[in-house]
């Protein structure tokens, strides 16, 4: 009796658990204490099943168009384009790709973000020379694609054989 009561309290708790409910579609590419990494690939017109997610980001690897349906039944549709990066707070959902092809997107959870996101001011620019590092805003070939107070997302492109320039990057800590 009393495992079966242990087991009908867990059963919602593990139903929000991305992995556990849709594994076909969710794998784990990382996780530490601070973080939890997931890859997501649908399949054409899939569904994922609600689930329940901390803060993350969210950057597109493909282009697609999905529903998300909230538990209270309300839906919204999004057509993102490949590397698209989205932030979205704690929240529970399901997920449909509508489009005829697959769908696949990389997913950054973050364990410890407890507050609503707010915007982060650029760091400010000063000069330098090549014997010093520069800040990563300044460096050209790092563009800067979101940033809050928990996460700063850069798309970095370098040509074959290129080199960036002495850079550093700010330190951010999850708390």
């Amino acid at each position: 009796m009393r495992v079966l009561l242990a087991l009908a309290f867990a059963a919602p708790l593990l139903a929000q658990e991305p992995v556990a409910v849709n594994s076909k579609v969710v794998k784990v590419e990382f996780e530490n204490d601070r973080i939890r990494v997931l890859r997501v690939h649908y399949g054409p017109h899939e569904k994922r099943d609600m689930e329940g997610h901390p803060a993350k980001i969210i950057v597109a690897l493909t282009g697609s168009y999905i529903r998300m349906t909230l538990p209270d039944g309300t839906s919204r549709e999004s057509r993102p384009e490949p590397g698209t990066v989205t932030w979205t707070e704690p929240e529970r959902y399901a997920v449909q790709n509508l489009s005829n092809g697959p769908m696949e997107d990389i997913e950054v959870e973050l364990k410890r973000a407890k507050a609503p996101a707010v915007a982060v001011s650029p760091a400010p620019s000063h000069s330098t020379t090549l014997r010093e590092p520069m800040p990563t805003s300044l460096e050209p070939h790092h563009h800067l694609r979101y940033e809050n107070q928990f996460v700063r997302v850069l798309e970095v492109t370098l040509e074959p054989g290129e080199s960036s320039l002495f850079n550093t990057i700010r330190l951010m800590s999850c708390t």
